[in-house]
């Protein structure tokens, strides 16, 4: 009898070591700005919603993301893949569309859906209002098990954008201001770097100057601020760039005194851009308006 008992504590020893080291080869911890999260190792059904270009840039095919903005430079990629923002293209995310996923993984940067996603599945939340490009890739091929891709990626991404800085700097255009603008609603705003439509790319990335007070009271400060029309020449750099929210925003601006009176109007150095298409701030979407935001700009100064 005790020899029986024995075998079996050692086959249930064995088969509890075996468990433990199965576990520790399927699942890690990543570090979040949530804490540390456990996650697969390999994750096969991953859900990302806004940042979704940065996980098909490392080679993962996401099995849902949300409504893709027509014109996205992962339109085609993504347009057989579920969206998780149920009935509403534009609402708020279904829950119920995400666990009939069955993810694996989820990938958000809403800090409002992060509680009821983390009930589906294991959730980390980009922190990206606080990471650079290339500290988000960084900490995505991490989570996403895709280190060397990353860094391949980071790699080829940094050249791209010496690139496009040189070409500025040869065109002597790197010491002009520029300042981003975009009307929704018939209202005008001024957009600082985190917030997309191409903020990053102009502020960081090509590194190119705000004017005084948009780098100190939005860049370094709110983010985004709507203004009055009547004070456009505060925020006004030696050119604009301005897109409308679906709407062509010259129907708020093009016929106004203040806005055709400003310097970079009457030099016509003004650059206009599909805000849909601007929306995004992954990886693929930034290479994409980095090439057309700098030949946009050394077109005004042919």
């Amino acid at each position: 009898m005790k020899k029986v008992l024995s075998t079996i504590l050692v086959l249930s020893l064995f088969i509890l070591t075996g468990c433990s080291a199965a576990t520790k080869d399927t699942i890690r911890t990543v570090e979040t700005v949530k804490g540390k999260i456990e996650i697969p190792n390999e994750p096969k059904r991953v859900v990302i919603d806004y940042f979704v270009g940065d996980a098909l840039a490392l080679g993962v095919e996401p099995v849902g993301t949300t409504y893709v903005y027509k014109d996205s430079v992962f339109e085609e990629d993504l347009k057989d893949v579920p969206s998780i923002n149920g009935d509403d293209a534009y609402g708020q995310y279904s829950m119920e569309a995400v666990t009939k996923l069955k993810p694996d993984l989820i990938i958000t940067y809403s800090e409002a859906d992060y509680d009821n996603l983390s009930k589906i599945a294991p959730t980390v939340l980009v922190d990206y209002l606080n990471m650079s490009t290339a500290e988000r890739i960084t900490w995505m091929a991490d989570v996403l098990n895709k280190k060397e891709e990353g860094k391949k990626l980071l790699a080829d991404f940094n050249q791209e954008v010496a690139g496009y800085k040189q070409q500025l700097q040869d065109a002597k255009i790197s010491n002009k201001t520029i300042t981003l603008m975009e009307t929704y609603s018939k209202e005008l705003f001024v957009y600082g770097n985190k917030q997309g439509r191409g903020g990053e790319v102009l502020y960081d990335l090509l590194e190119l100057k705000a004017p005084e007070v948009v780098q100190k009271e939005i860049i370094n400060g709110e983010q985004y601020r709507s203004i009055s029309l009547e004070a456009i020449n505060e925020y006004a750099g030696d050119m604009l760039m301005i897109g409308g929210w679906q709407e062509d925003p010259m129907d708020l601006v093009g016929n106004n005194s203040v806005w055709n009176s400003t310097p970079a109007v009457k030099n016509q150095k003004v650059i206009t851009y599909d805000s849909s298409a601007y929306i995004y701030q992954d990886i693929l979407s930034t290479k994409e308006q980095l090439k057309n935001i700098t030949q946009s700009i050394l077109a005004l100064y042919e």
